[in-house]
């Protein structure tokens, strides 16, 4: 029916975007310890729309901001 193919459209949709955000935030770690761009400038770089949509995703997945986890695996 229409109903199911719509719940399994909006399914497929989220597990995508789960899927993305994960990747970009792989490669936004890496950055962070590799690379001496700013946070904007790795946020940016890797699909974000903004430094606030960025930190709040990181801190989702790592529990801690960019700039501590970057401080961290630095030392």
């Amino acid at each position: 029916s229409y109903g199911y193919l719509e719940d399994c459209s909006k399914t497929l949709k989220y597990y995508g975007q789960t899927i993305l955000t994960a990747q970009r935030l792989e490669h936004c770690t890496n950055d962070l310890i590799h690379t001496n761009l700013t946070i904007t400038e790795i946020a940016m770089k890797n699909g974000f729309s903004s430094t606030k949509s960025f930190n709040r995703e990181f801190k989702l997945k790592y529990h801690e901001t960019p700039q501590v986890y970057r401080n961290k695996v630095r030392k």
